[in-house]
């Protein structure tokens, strides 16, 4: 049960089931030596979830200050901002998955592999209302998603004797999301971005397609462009023509919008290798991926001035490329550039994934001959660096690939002393 959901919805039932098969237990895997684990799972199960804060089914108000009075003294009041919802029930998932345990040359190959899929209905989600309501937004239980993918987790020991060891961690993750169902039978929210069939994360805007060059000055005038500002790609269908088919007027609204990728990224791995040699000296390295979502930008546009900001006002902007005659380049458009009318602020579509050089540590251990000379049992120095690169293909450094901001590298340097009593 919970308290945080509406009365009459608090308390609900999510059965689960799971069963296993230890494959290299039976008869005929008993002389097969190369296998030293094999075990395949199934399991179905629902989970409920109640992700809200308290009292959020109550709906919220929101201050507003404002002016009353002869004298015009402002004083504090209060508006609706949130509806409330007196039937909010339980967010309930129910999951399929099939998995297999695996050791392989006594353990020194293991892993595991499980495909799975969830589908998740009465989503609780924050749903923006229209202006007319009087309220901004409400929660509710809304459609279905549905997530199907594929985790993999592998662990190696590629090299192992007296004095050195070398172990290799791996783990890899692709998962598909998608809306199934909405609300009311509609199969698309466009205040909300919610389109039946897309990633509940995912970009429908205007598309970039280019900069106007010098040569195309005259076709960019029909889009009250110029040679430097954006290409943004129009629908011709939406646009306005006289009786004998000329075209009078481009005009943008929301059918020239196209799907443009999703900004969670479906791809995830990780890989880390450990290193111990002569006992004692260890070094560890941990690389990160995420690949395959999207990013929209609009630095490109240079707009960098800001009502003067740069010509009366001296301040300061990272030095970026911009489009001139000289430089007629295709990725950055001119200074102060602007989209069509209706498309003015038309960003960029960037590929924002990365792989990070997440972790570099160095450890050494003093031989204990030394240490025990100054009754200390173990000395240890070390050292590390996180975040200590990053490569991303198409990210233009306007921040980390992965924040969107700025991500720190810190330097570590430290020493461990173990001590312990000695007796004569």
């Amino acid at each position: 049960g919970s308290s945080r959901l509406a009365k009459g919805n608090k308390w609900d039932f999510f059965p689960s089931v799971a069963l296993a098969w230890r494959i290299n237990s039976e008869p005929f895997m008993q002389n097969v030596d190369v296998i030293s684990n094999l075990k395949m799972r199934l399991s179905w199960g629902n989970t409920g979830n109640t992700a809200i804060d308290s009292y959020s089914t109550l709906g919220a108000f929101s201050k507003y200050p404002y002016v009353m009075g002869i004298g015009e003294e402002s004083a504090m009041g209060y508006l609706p901002k949130e509806l409330s919802n007196p039937s909010l029930g339980w967010e309930r998932t129910e999951e399929y998955n099939v998995g297999f345990d695996f050791g392989f040359f006594r353990n020194r190959i293991e892993g595991t592999v499980d495909l799975y899929r969830r589908d998740t209905h009465d989503l609780l989600m924050k749903r923006l209302l229209p202006i007319t309501t009087g309220y901004n937004e409400t929660w509710q239980n809304i459609g279905k998603t549905r997530n199907t993918g594929v985790e993999v987790a592998l662990n190696t020991v590629p090299f192992v004797n007296k004095n050195w060891e070398w172990t290799v961690g791996l783990t890899f993750a692709y998962n598909k999301n998608e809306i199934v169902e909405l609300y009311d039978g509609l199969t698309q929210d466009r205040g909300n971005k919610w389109f039946v069939g897309e990633p509940l994360q995912v970009e429908l805007l205007y598309k970039y397609d280019g900069v106007w060059q010098t040569e195309e000055a005259e076709e960019a005038k029909k889009y009250g462009q110029v040679p430097g500002d954006p290409k943004v790609w129009n629908n011709p269908a939406n646009d306005q023509y006289d009786a004998d088919g000329n075209l009078v007027k481009v005009i943008y609204n929301n059918d020239d919008k196209v799907f443009q990728g999703q900004t969670a990224a479906p791809v995830t791995w990780a890989l880390r290798n450990d290193f111990t040699l002569w006992k004692d000296l260890t070094l560890s390295v941990n690389i990160y991926s995420r690949m395959g979502h999207k990013s929209l930008e609009s630095m490109y546009l240079n707009n960098d001035d800001d009502g003067g900001g740069m010509t009366y006002r001296l301040v300061n902007k990272n030095a970026k490329e911009y489009w001139t005659v000289d430089n007629p380049t295709n990725k950055y458009a001119r200074i102060e550039a602007q989209g069509p009318e209706g498309a003015k602020g038309a960003r960029r579509l960037y590929n924002r994934s990365f792989i990070r050089l997440e972790n570099i540590s160095v450890g050494y251990t003093l031989p204990r001959a030394w240490t025990e000379k100054i009754q200390i049992d173990r000395v240890k120095v070390y050292g590390s660096v996180r975040n200590a690169a990053v490569w991303a293909k198409d990210w233009e450094g306007y921040g980390d690939p992965e924040t969107g901001n700025f991500a720190s590298r810190i330097w570590t340097l430290g020493l461990n002393l173990t001590s312990v009593s000695y007796t004569h």
